[in-house]
């Protein structure tokens, strides 16, 4: 009797068992296919969701389909190719981005998978949701500057929506608005003292040292040489408040830097703005030979004329470190840039950039660039 008791017994807590969910996340594989279940029991079905399914800390991103079933092969319905393990490819590359964190440091935080992973059509509705979500799959670098800039001591001044002033579509804007929060990000307080330089994953802080208009070197800038921004900037209409004249190199490198951002923002969305039809490009890569050869023009000037001032700037150390971080990302953002932009984009530019790139590769230009290394 006691023996079948334990039997009965047995066989209650083995059918308890079998009634309770396995609900660990990961892959799961059945007859029909691969599909991904997580930690509530619940699946993704008709959209995209990024995975890091090996706990690598690196994220692919995959489609399922409308049975919750993973896409493999083929083209999915908006468009994408995805490889025979289901990861969305551009040009033959598995496309991944590193495990995030979403929204301020105040928040704490939510999991990439509590984020908005699927990119939203190119024509969809220009909200916050819908530009965010376009900003954490394909540039986390910008969406972590627009996140930042919005807890800013400036942030009122400079809503996110304003960029887009009814613009038709996310991208009409959206490498802009990436450039101009960039320069909120890096509002750190409002003594005018210490500026931010975001670098990629976080920021350098510095000290400013004293400076002097930097419009005082541009006699010594050639005709030649003054492109498009030169007067924006620096010239005749730049005005003595402008951070590119009145801060020195400080505010020249904080420019240099927002176009870095922008420009790296539309090498990131490149391929789905070309998927969608798009073929006006701007020339946000020009500035990457503009400001470096202003920045390098003005320490030139310094060292001949205001050796206190030159001193100053170039014992800063964090100064040189956020200036060759800045200048060496960009520098390969534009090379890889080049690579996907078509002739046509590339060539009306391409003489001014040409020009400037050979004026700082003559040895002043050269030996300055490297003092400037930290």
């Amino acid at each position: 009797m006691k023996k079948r008791l334990t039997m009965i017994a047995a066989a209650l807590i083995a059918a308890v068992l079998a009634a309770v969910p396995v609900r660990a996340e990961g892959w799961k594989l059945d007859n029909t296919g691969w599909w991904w279940q997580d930690e509530d029991g619940s699946w993704p079905a008709g959209e995209w969701r990024w995975l890091d399914g090996n706990g690598d800390g690196t994220e692919e991103c995959y489609y399922f389909g409308p049975d919750g079933y993973l896409l493999t092969g083929t083209v999915t319905p908006d468009g994408y190719t995805v490889n025979g393990d289901g990861a969305w490819t551009e040009q033959g590359a598995v496309c991944t981005r590193q495990v995030p964190l979403y929204g301020p440091a105040a928040d704490g935080g939510v999991s990439a998978q509590e984020a908005h992973a699927a990119l939203p059509a190119y024509d969809a509705p220009v909200t916050e949701e819908n530009i965010m979500a376009l900003l954490d799959n394909l540039d986390p670098d910008g969406a972590r500057i627009l996140r930042d800039a919005a807890i800013s001591p400036s942030a009122a001044y400079n809503p996110l929506m304003g960029w887009w002033n009814g613009a038709a579509r996310i991208t009409d804007a959206l490498s802009t608005a990436v450039h101009e929060e960039c320069h909120i990000a890096g509002f750190s307080d409002n003594s005018f003292i210490r500026r931010s330089y975001y670098v990629g994953g976080g920021y350098v802080v510095l000290d400013k040292t004293p400076v002097f208009d930097s419009q005082e070197m541009i006699g010594t800038i050639p005709q030649s040489l003054r492109t498009f921004r030169f007067d924006t900037y620096l010239g005749s209409t730049a005005p003595a408040n402008m951070a590119s004249r009145c801060e020195g190199p400080y505010g020249l490198l904080d420019e240099y830097n927002a176009y870095c951002w922008g420009t790296n923002n539309e090498l990131k969305t490149f391929d789905y703005c070309m998927r969608s039809g798009k073929r006006a490009w701007s020339n946000s890569w020009l500035a990457q030979a503009e400001f470096r050869y202003y920045i390098l023009r003005y320490m030139l000037y310094a060292r001949d004329y205001h050796p206190d001032v030159y001193q100053g700037i170039l014992n800063n150390y964090s100064f040189r470190q956020a200036f060759t971080m800045v200048d060496t990302r960009f520098e390969a953002v534009v090379r890889e840039l080049h690579q996907k932009l078509p002739d046509y984009a590339i060539q009306f530019a391409k003489g001014e950039y040409d020009a400037l790139m050979a004026e700082m590769e003559k040895p002043e230009y050269q030996e300055m660039r490297a003092l400037l290394r930290p």
